[in-house]
């Protein structure tokens, strides 16, 4: 005999069949809406008892024909539970079910998703980091002048200095064809103060305590420049060894003391220096006779030479000095300074 389903709460129930053959009521599971198929299960009971199993066991299935069903005794309420099957359909599907391997695949291609999505967004922030830094280079090497920094750390005849040295920082200048010299140095105040008044040539500056910078080209023309702590200058234009053309050229500079240090930034126009300037050299003067101290850049070599001469033009190195400032070079070069000296050499 078949008995009809009904729901109550979370269990469906059937009701009490008369069974003359004592044979049992066959009960048909409820039919699955969901699923548009029946459900079977081992899990059912009587009057809320624990759950009555039949042999062999069967795990909740769906099928439209199910091959089992629970025969049970009539005159009796009997509760089909479906909190098992609930639990198992709808919450916790396990790995060998439909629903269980859909969720899995679903889980691992979310999985792979933000694998690809992170892995994505790093190759761009590094391709864009990437170019970022190629155009900072290139704005560098198109707005940024080139700077070259110098450290006087031995004295004329390649000696060691014995405090610590002359720093000399070569650079563009930004308000045209120009350059900038800063010096950073140890201050010692010996000579003193020559009294000219700061910001003007001075005569004669290498007396007293100065920095040089030296600027040769390979026809043995040079620009001598040389700044005070006290704010004072002297510019020279040379025309082979010692023979200065022109002197006391006017510049803007300034210099200012902070106890045992010194600093001097000045700006020396473009048109100062001779074309195609290749080597340099830098000197640092200081003190008294009979302890007048004398430093170089690039020395020469120890026990050659009796005395200090910053002119020795053979001991000069080379400089890139076209990156500082490309317009001393080539076609673009023009000097009024230099042109107007008599027997300079053709510009063009």
């Amino acid at each position: 005999m078949r008995t009809s389903w009904r729901e109550a709460d979370d269990v469906w129930v059937c009701g009490p069949y008369s069974d003359p053959g004592s044979q049992g009521d066959v009960l048909t599971p409820p039919t699955d809406n969901q699923h548009h198929g029946t459900m079977a299960t081992t899990h059912y009971r009587r009057d809320n008892s624990q759950p009555i199993r039949y042999n062999p066991p069967a795990p909740v299935f769906y099928s439209g024909n199910p091959g089992l069903y629970p025969v049970v005794p009539s005159q009796e309420w009997v509760r089909f539970d479906l909190a098992h099957v609930d639990h198992v359909r709808h919450k916790t599907p396990g790995d060998g079910t439909w629903m269980g391997r859909r969720r899995k695949a679903a889980v691992l291609f979310y999985l792979f998703g933000v694998i690809i999505i992170f892995f994505s967004v790093a190759v761009i922030v590094t391709f864009i980091a990437f170019l970022s830094g190629r155009n900072n280079e290139l704005k560098k090497d198109r707005f940024d002048p080139e700077v070259m920094e110098f450290s006087i750390t031995t004295t004329w005849d390649s000696q060691p200095v014995d405090h610590p040295p002359v720093k000399i920082t070569l650079s563009r200048h930004v308000g045209g064809n120009d350059v900038n010299i800063h010096v950073d140095a140890p201050f010692f105040n010996d000579p003193p103060n020559p009294g000219g008044p700061a910001g003007q040539p001075f005569p004669k500056l290498y007396n007293y305590e100065v920095v040089e910078a030296f600027f040769l080209n390979d026809q043995d023309d040079y620009l001598e420049v040389e700044l005070s702590p006290h704010g004072q200058h002297l510019l020279l234009m040379l025309r082979g060894e010692r023979n200065a053309v022109k002197q006391q050229l006017p510049i803007s500079y300034t210099a200012s003391i902070h106890g045992n240090k010194w600093e001097g930034n000045a700006i020396v126009p473009g048109r100062y220096f001779p074309r195609d300037v290749t080597k340099f050299n830098a000197y640092a003067i200081h003190g008294t006779d009979p302890n007048r101290v004398y430093e170089s850049l690039y020395p020469v070599p120890a026990g050659k030479y009796q005395a200090a001469d910053f002119h020795k033009l053979g001991y000069f190195r080379s400089i890139d000095f076209q990156s500082i400032l490309p317009d001393n070079h080539g076609d673009n070069y023009h000097s009024d300074e230099w042109s107007s000296i008599p027997g300079h050499h053709h510009e063009g």
